[in-house]
């Protein structure tokens, strides 16, 4: 199987949740504080995830284990999306794409009415259902330095911008075809390489509790 850096928008609190359901096996990034909390401490270091405390140190951790063969999970922006406001990816998932020399699998996440983001409390509940939808697209590769070229830096801003612009145009509502014939089931052939993620996992696109139960059935 391939490995990937797999990359996602970050509009609510427990986004993480249903990616960890789809790519079980996946590593992620957390916030150091979650080392640090009695109730979640034993168990982040128990999984091994990757703290953010040191930025030099988790870059290079994420090179090795992608590296390594295994696949990784990032928020570009670093922390949830504020709702109404544009996308703000940071330089890390770049410079990572690069350096690690492994292709990015992007998941466009979107939830409808908004909750859990980073302008609502957790216990302001929504007047209705709340309705996540997690779209799959296809790998899109980032653009390696020159052999002769030892500075990764003017690789990763070439690829900064276009990683950006990849998910500001499905959030906007302009979802390449592609990319939805695929998840309904169209002739449209899912590239080899990703077929055992999918194969796997179906895209998570429902509403409440029915949500939850689909979760909890893929992380068992």
């Amino acid at each position: 199987d391939r490995n990937y850096l797999i990359i996602a928008n970050h509009p609510s609190l427990i986004d993480v949740v249903f990616l960890l359901a789809m790519f079980p096996t996946a590593d992620c990034v957390i916030k150091q504080e979650l080392r640090e909390i009695f109730w979640t401490k034993h168990l982040m270091k128990g999984v091994g995830y990757i703290s953010n405390q040191d930025p030099t140190a988790w870059l290079s951790e994420c090179i090795t284990r992608l590296r390594a063969g295994r696949s990784l999970i990032l928020f570009p922006e670093g922390t949830r999306t504020v709702p109404g406001e544009p996308l703000h990816f940071k330089a890390g998932a770049a410079a990572v794409a690069v350096r690690a020399g492994v292709e990015c699998l992007p998941v466009v996440i979107t939830c409808r009415p908004t909750t859990l983001t980073k302008a609502e409390r957790w216990y302001q509940v929504p007047d209705r259902r709340v309705f996540f939808s997690l779209r799959v697209q296809p790998p899109i590769r980032a653009v390696y330095p020159r052999a002769h070229e030892i500075d990764a830096r003017p690789a990763r801003r070439s690829f900064h911008e276009p990683l950006l612009s990849y998910f500001t145009a499905p959030l906007a509502g302009t979802c390449r075809r592609t990319a939805v014939a695929a998840f309904a089931g169209a002739s449209t052939p899912l590239p080899a390489l990703r077929a055992s993620f999918l194969a796997r996992t179906r895209p998570i696109t429902t509403t409440g509790s029915t949500l939850c139960a689909r979760v909890l059935r893929a992380a068992t």
